[in-house]
């Protein structure tokens, strides 16, 4: 994975205006080697996205470490907002 890219890319996506705007609905992120702290960077960055209904991630090596960091997002994500 090439170092500093990831986390310029997932913040150009969380503070971009012109990203910002874009309705995210699919994003597939499949044959890249993520480690916690890409799987960190993308889950702040898709926790602006609301419309996103697909995350492909196929085949990223994704370790142990990484998976909580995935799991926290999820359960977050999926949690009612109350009223």
């Amino acid at each position: 994975m090439c170092r500093g890219f990831v986390p310029d890319l997932f913040h150009a996506v969380e503070t971009d205006p012109c990203i910002q705007s874009i309705s995210l609905q699919f994003l597939d992120v499949s044959q890249n080697s993520l480690d916690k702290k890409a799987v960190e960077y993308l889950a702040s960055a898709l926790a602006t996205k609301p419309s996103l209904v697909s995350l492909r991630m196929d085949d990223c090596l994704l370790r142990a470490s990484a998976l909580e960091s995935l799991g926290r997002f999820l359960l977050d994500r999926s949690r009612p907002t109350c009223c």
